[in-house]
């Protein structure tokens, strides 16, 4: 098991959202299944959502983020 951040910068068109230079960071963990030394299954605990959110959030122009 691993606990992560996800840390980049968007480059290119992800999930239908257009490349903004957004900069992005995002806990995540990962789960490995192993037996005999070698991995047989893996599981990502990955937030998609409040990737997408946050990427869409980025393309816009500060008068219309929320100001909450």
């Amino acid at each position: 098991m691993i606990e992560a951040v996800f840390d980049s910068r968007q480059i290119g068109e992800f999930a239908g959202v257009p490349a903004h230079g957004a900069h992005v960071r995002i806990p995540y963990a990962m789960s490995y299944d192993v037996a005999d030394g070698v991995i047989t299954a893996v599981r990502a605990y990955f937030p998609m959502t409040a990737l997408r959110t946050r990427l869409t959030e980025a393309g816009q122009p500060a008068s219309a983020m929320p100001t909450t």
